[in-house]
């Protein structure tokens, strides 16, 4: 009896199996319609309440001009919509006033983060807004009202203390909510930064596989070469050990002096000149400026060395490195220019890989809107230009 029902449901099956694939693509899409409808929704939102407020604010200097505005005598009552034209002046040039200060002068700011240039600039724009409407205004009073302004003074209205403490009022509601919100993101950078670095320092307790006999190890192999006189060993040994050292414990710390991060740098060229001939790999390290008093993230340049290495040295050829380094004026400007070989290009997949975008990451939380990284890839050379401000 129960394989009836069984039966007539079998050719149904397929379909059904189908359909309940398709349900969950369905329901997907039905999501992502309704969020992406809510988005627009939030928008057309935004976009009412900005006019609304814009509306709202013409309503209430229409009222100020209205109510304000002087009459021919006690039975006559305001002529035609002059009222209505001075609001509608005044909120023209105090939009075009805000949309100078938050699409302008508050991005340059941001970009530039000079005060004074700020300052001036706001002062000029202000200026210029405030005059030219105070100019329109009193025109218009001069030929509406001459009884106003007998002598025809074409620029102060009587509104010009109003118009200003609004300009004010509106550059100081705006300058909140931009140095608010940029406090906020630097906040936030901060624990980011915060977060980034104790994840770092897990991974390296993690990867710390008993340092203290490993540095015990490499001593007693670097006494045993120096033993046997094999100086070359012995020198690499002690490369070794000063640049695990370097790595284990001084990148823990924010700040080292440029002049430790350098010595490491050259610890690791020394190793890494050890896998080629004497001409096979030329590296030319030039420094400048006062090294010893200024200082710079742990770790901060060394990938970029270790970048010219990996796609750069081609063995049985001629490579030359090229690295220059200064610090003066408190900035830092450093550059590393290498050959690009092809084969290693290929074999790494894309140049740089994660060791680039990692240096890009940290230069992003560690000196934010303090740094310009400049990268060219020219086919036959791979230039890095960086400049830190510390």
């Amino acid at each position: 009896m129960l394989s009836g029902p069984d039966h007539n449901f079998q050719p149904f099956s397929p379909y059904f199996r189908g359909f309940v694939k398709v349900l969950p693509i369905g329901a997907r899409g039905f999501i992502l319609y309704s969020q992406e409808n809510k988005m627009k929704k939030k928008n057309l939102v935004k976009y009412a309440l900005v006019v609304t407020c814009w509306l709202i604010m013409l309503l209430i200097l229409n009222w100020i001009f209205s109510s304000r505005m002087p009459q021919r005598d006690e039975h006559e009552g305001l002529t035609d919509h002059t009222h209505f034209y001075l609001a509608l002046i005044a909120l023209t040039f105090k939009t075009v006033f805000i949309v100078l200060t938050i699409f302008y002068t508050l991005p340059r700011f941001s970009r530039k983060r000079s005060l004074p240039v700020f300052i001036t600039q706001c002062t000029i724009i202000l200026t210029i807004c405030f005059i030219t409407e105070q100019y329109i205004q009193a025109n218009i009073f001069v030929s509406t009202w001459p009884e106003v302004h007998p002598h025809g003074n074409k620029f102060l209205g009587p509104f010009w203390m109003i118009n200003l403490f609004l300009y004010f009022f509106f550059l100081l509601v705006i300058c909140s909510y931009f140095f608010t919100n940029e406090w906020v993101k630097h906040e936030k950078q901060k624990r980011q930064l915060v977060e980034t670095q104790f994840t770092t320092e897990l991974k390296f307790l993690k990867n710390q596989v008993n340092p203290h006999f490993l540095f015990n190890t490499l001593n007693n192999l670097f006494s045993i070469a120096q033993r046997n006189n094999d100086d070359e060993t012995a020198n690499g040994i002690s490369k070794l050990a000063g640049l695990m050292r370097y790595m284990l414990y001084d990148s823990s710390v924010t700040r080292v002096s440029l002049e430790k991060e350098i010595k490491n740098i050259n610890d690791f060229i020394g190793l890494n000149k050890l896998r080629y001939a004497n001409d096979e790999v030329t590296v030319v390290v030039n420094t400048n400026g006062n090294i010893a008093q200024t200082f710079i993230a742990p770790m901060l340049l060394l990938p970029f060395v270790e970048n010219a290495f990996k796609h750069g040295v081609h063995i049985e050829g001629t490579n030359a490195i090229s690295i220059s380094l200064s610090a003066k004026d408190n900035k830092i400007v450093f550059e590393c220019v290498n050959p690009v070989v092809e084969s290693n290009t290929t074999e790494h997949g894309e140049y740089g890989g994660i060791g680039l975008e990692n240096v890009k990451r940290r230069l992003l939380l560690l000196y934010p809107g303090k740094h310009v990284l400049k990268i060219t890839d020219t086919g036959a050379t791979f230039t890095v230009q960086l400049e830190i401000e510390t």
